[in-house]
């Protein structure tokens, strides 16, 4: 039956229908009468608060029994309520602790429009029942939240999960044979040093306690190393992880891997996550990982476990909060997942706990889609494989398309022009409309009656002719660096791809490269071809030298407290008259505030729309002047950004991060600190990957900022810089040594979506595949070299051995030294050495 019910009475039903129907299969099972009005009144002032521990399992399940019967109590006592508002006619007042608590939460609303009025059905504990489902769930998030003291966030909870997800949270990584069973074993290499020993004096200046520390690396249980570290028993230690980068597929398999290596060497060990990343570290907003926390994220995208928030910990503030946050939570080590600039962080962290003795050691692993955390210890990084192939799709879909809409069109007009040739006519009206869908999509002055009363030749060739060309701007996430670019490129084939390591090298201005495009598109019109698809990295903005010229400029006005609408009366002339020269939208975007490391928000620049207009622009004047006489350009753009991050991660991301984690204990287990952890050899098996760490600082170089103002120096800072396209690297020469093809052969490959089983499933970055850069094994195969060196050349051995490795050890070291200094001193060294 119906009812009107004050909304009153529905907004508390409906808070407290869910959590009665927690408690229904328990309050069933008890023989206890219903509580008092006066109890039940009580129950109601003291609402959901009161969680807190009771020190015990017994009393904590006596409480929730306790609150799902008032819960229930309260459900029916509501119903009765209704039922006497129907019978009495009359509105019935709810009892005043009711109210007081509705008030206090600010759920009650205005009583001042009491016509309106809602209808409902009764009874609803009924209602309730039918969709016991929903609420078992959600009393389940309830339970998580109170027992993971996070009542105020969703952080943390069970999700749900489709089939895929399901069959996905199933996988379980393998491990490499150095990081199985439960003892640790750990050989030590060489000190490190700098790439560039340019460098190494202001990068052991600023990090004294942590630059300089050797190479580690994890043993299997056959290696036979007799100066190795071997570790068995383990003492319980905490552990505190947090997402500090830009969400990165398989972040949570870096938790996972963790979790799964400190209750293998120690039950009672712990592992302590963050919530909302940087921030909650500084607020000790923790929630404490477990197999139930786990249950629902494992082999699944995203960072909504902990959540992130700001990507750094760099200011003094947020320094002593950390080292508060880690003393408070008595941890032995914090794990720092991020991309450069995180890791920049977690070096100077660890320096710092390294100077104030604090026993928390730091970690940093590399976890970045954008791929540029790449140097000598680190192949690849964790979501760049994912990245690359959601977007490969998303390319070889576009490519497609553009070629089919093409051909369509082709196809009618070669069936229409065949059957006119015959001297047939053709006059069918339904054909025409056919026709004129096809090519009048951007034809905005013409409608379909109107095409097809002109004739023939005029209607369908010349609009066929104007009209249909697609050229499609896509842009990819990446930040400055083209690894994306490069990748989806060696993957789908595109036509077209403007790498910013190109344009730097090269120097190329907006208008080289708007006519680079322009030429391309009129040698693909020369044969016919009325489409194509263009990439262009994010960070191709920052790699034009007057765009990045005049950005520096506008940053430098931000850093001066400038207002935005100033900033533009204030430019150089030169500068002035490029933004004035590019188009509104763009000179919007460019005066965005920079990001924390002092560059543009490229995210927000779209820079696939400038080179569009530009080439449009350019298209138009060839045809006017009459230097093209093709088809009219029309572009579509579109922004691959935000559609890959929070995919499913793939086989090879899964295994990466898992191995990472359990790398990471390893490295706690051997007490080092301002280390990261590395994996080599990634393109082969996992059985055969090489597990090691290695200093951070040894990743670093230093970054000149030059002043443009007289007399004043340049100042250094050592970070891990962004890692650019090898324009000598092997993936980069096979990327030239296809351009003509990719330009004019419409070779388009589509690799399909994501696989997790079959072909396609053990995939791998084309780019990490066609490098040959196991440096760690190199290492130790150079170590292998020298040892024997030592057993040969001893004291008693032949003049002769003695000579000759004299004379080679000599030229070795000098041809080291030339490639390892400072390019003038390499022109002094080369023109010694190669100087008749």
């Amino acid at each position: 039956m119906e009812s009107l019910w004050s909304r009153e009475a529905v907004q508390f039903t409906t808070i407290w229908k869910l959590r009665a129907l927690g408690s229904l299969r328990r309050f069933a099972e008890r023989d206890r009468p219903f509580l008092s009005h006066e109890e039940l009144d009580a129950s109601w002032s003291r609402g959901g608060e009161g969680r807190e521990e009771e020190g015990s399992q017994r009393k904590h399940k006596e409480e929730g029994a306790r609150r799902g019967r008032c819960a229930l109590a309260s459900s029916l006592w509501l119903a009765e309520l209704v039922a006497a508002r129907n019978s009495s006619g009359r509105r019935v007042q709810l009892c005043p602790s009711l109210r007081g608590r509705g008030e206090a939460r600010g759920a009650r609303r205005k009583e001042a429009n009491e016509n309106t009025r809602r209808k409902v059905n009764l009874p609803f504990v009924a209602s309730i029942i039918t969709g016991e489902a929903a609420a078992r769930r959600q009393a389940k998030r309830r339970d998580a939240k109170s027992r993971w003291g996070m009542m105020d966030s969703d952080y943390g909870l069970p999700r749900e999960l489709s089939d895929l997800q399901m069959h996905r949270a199933l996988y379980q990584p393998e491990l490499p044979p150095c990081l199985q069973g439960t003892t640790v074993r750990i050989e030590f290499g060489d000190t490190t040093t700098a790439a560039n020993p340019t460098d190494a004096h202001v990068i052991s200046q600023v990090f004294p306690h942590t630059y300089g520390q050797p190479l580690a690396h994890f043993l299997r249980p056959t290696a036979n190393v007799p100066d190795a570290h071997i570790i068995v028993e383990q003492p319980s230690i905490r552990v505190g992880i947090v997402f500090c980068g830009r969400q990165s597929p398989g972040g949570h398999n870096v938790i996972w891997g963790l979790y799964n290596a400190i209750k293998t060497h120690n039950p009672n060990s712990s592992l302590l996550g963050f919530v909302g990343g940087t921030e909650g570290l500084f607020a000790k907003k923790t929630l404490e990982i477990t197999d139930d926390a786990l249950s629902t994220y494992k082999n699944q995208g995203g960072y909504d476990l902990l959540g992130r928030t700001k990507d750094q910990i760099r200011s003094t503030e947020q320094v002593n909060a950390t080292i508060l946050a880690c003393k408070e939570l008595k941890l032995d080590g914090l794990i720092i997942i991020g991309g450069v600039t995180s890791n920049t962080d977690a070096a100077q962290l660890a320096e710092t706990f390294a100077e104030l003795k604090c026993p928390t050691k730091v970690v940093g692993v590399p976890v970045t889609l954008n791929g540029d955390l790449k140097n000598q210890f680190v192949e690849t990084n964790v979501g760049f494989d994912t990245i690359c192939k959601v977007n490969s799709q998303l390319i070889s879909n576009v490519c497609t398309d553009a070629l089919s809409a093409e051909k369509v069109v082709e196809v009618k007009l070669a069936e229409i022009m065949a059957t006119a040739g015959k001297g047939d006519e053709v006059d069918d009206h339904a054909t025409k409309i056919e026709v004129a869908d096809l090519i009048m999509v951007r034809r905005k002055d013409l409608t379909v009656d109107g095409f097809c009363r002109k004739g023939l030749e005029e209607a369908i060739f010349a609009l066929g002719k104007d009209e249909l060309m697609y050229y499609y701007f896509i842009r990819l996430m990446g930040r400055k660096a083209s690894h994306v670019a490069l990748e989806c490129t060696l993957q789908s084939h595109p036509n077209l791809v403007i790498l910013g390591e190109e344009v730097t090298s090269s120097k190329s201005t907006i208008f080289d490269i708007t006519k680079q495009i322009c030429d391309s598109v009129q040698a693909r019109a020369e044969k016919d071809k009325y489409h194509g698809v263009v990439l262009i990295p994010e960070g191709l903005v920052e790699s034009i030298p007057e765009l990045y010229a005049l950005l520096q400029e506008i940053h430098v006005l931000h850093r001066r407290g400038v207002s935005v609408d100033d900033i533009s009366s204030q430019l150089s002339p030169w500068a002035s008259a490029l933004f004035e020269f590019l188009p509104p939208f763009i000179r919007k975007q460019l005066l965005l505030h920079p990001e924390s490391d002092d560059s543009a928000q490229l995210s927000q620049i779209e820079t696939e729309k400038l080179l569009a207009q530009l080439v449009e622009t350019e298209m138009n004047r060839r045809l006017k002047e009459g230097t093209y006489k093709g088809k009219k350009f029309n572009a579509i753009c579109h922004f691959f950004g935000y559609q890959a991050r929070g995919s499913l991660p793939s086989k090879f991301d899964c295994d990466y991060a898992f191995v990472l984690g359990h790398v990471c204990y390893h490295i706690l287990a051997a007490g080092l600190n301002g280390y990261m952890a590395t994996i080599t050899n990634l393109k082969n098996p996992v059985n055969k990957w090489k597990c090691g760490a290695a200093p951070i600082t040894a990743m670093m170089s230093v970054k000149k900022h030059w002043s443009c103002h007289p007399g004043v120096t340049s100042i250094g800072k050592p970070v891990i810089h962004p890692a650019t396209v090898d324009l000598k690297g092997k993936a980069y020469e096979s990327l030239r040594n296809n351009f003509s093809t990719f330009l004019m052969d419409d070779i388009y490959r589509n690799p399909g979506p994501l696989q997790f089983d079959g072909p396609g499933a053990d995939a791998k970055p084309i780019t990490l595949c066609v490098e040959d850069k196991d440096y760690m094994g190199r290492i130790k195969k150079f170590q292998k070299y020298l040892d024997e060196v030592r057993s040969i050349v001893k004291p008693g051995c032949s003049q002769e051995v003695l000579k000759a490795a004299l004379s080679a050890m000599a030229y070795v070291t000098e041809a080291l030294t030339l490639m390892s200094s400072s390019p003038n001193v390499q022109k002094q060294h080369s023109e010694l050495l190669f100087s008749p």
